[in-house]
């Protein structure tokens, strides 16, 4: 019997995937990908920052401190 013949209010219930409670994700390489190249960058920009964030008196005005990443 068809799964559209047996669920035909159910929509949702047509796919053998979704019918199962189970949809594997093929995003995980891609996630995987991300975090590799976010952590890459991570490591290259904060040991770079710091020192300059700390370089410039900053305890005055905070609210400029984006700026010392542009000097």
């Amino acid at each position: 019997m068809n799964l559209k013949q047996a669920h035909p209010d159910e929509p949702w219930l047509w796919h053998a995937q979704w019918a199962a409670g189970e949809i594997h994700s093929s995003a995980k390489p891609g996630a995987i990908a991300i975090c590799a190249i976010a952590l890459f960058w991570n490591a290259i920009a904060l040991p770079t920052a710091v020192p300059t964030l700390l370089a410039h008196n900053l305890s005055y005005e905070p609210k400029f401190a984006w700026l010392a990443f542009f000097r």
